[in-house]
Parts: structure tokens; sequence; C-alpha cells
């Protein structure tokens, strides 16, 4: 697998933060991008990072993660 092969994979990720990650800092596009500002914004109702905030206490844990 080549670079671009391999980029191309991580942007059909359907994990939304690594499409965000693949964007940003490998074809280093900007925060205005559409398609930067598209996997932000699917970043916060999908994959992994709601599923960990929701497990957040008032004072800022996370349930099953050390303090």
């Amino acid at each position: 697998m080549n670079q671009t092969d391999f980029t191309l994979w991580l942007l059909g990720a359907r994990t939304p933060s690594l499409r965000y990650l693949t964007l940003r800092h490998l074809l280093e596009r900007s925060e205005a991008d559409a398609d930067v500002q598209a996997a932000w914004q699917e970043m916060k109702g999908a994959g992994p990072i709601p599923a960990i905030l929701a497990g957040q206490t008032a004072d800022g844990q996370v349930a099953g993660f050390p303090a």
C-alpha cells in the first residue's frame, strides 16, 4: 500500500475523527475547508468522542479512565 492508498483508506474511515485528522494533518487543509468542517460536525455526533463524553461526570472524570 502506498501513501496515496493509505490516505484514501483513512479518508474512507467510518470514524469521523480519523477523517478529520487526515484532512488537517496529512493533507494540511485549513479549518475553513468544507470537508474539514463536515468531519468536525460529524465528530460531535458519531464515533468514540460522543460516547466518551456521555460517560463524563460533573467533575470532568470519565468512567473507566484513571484520574
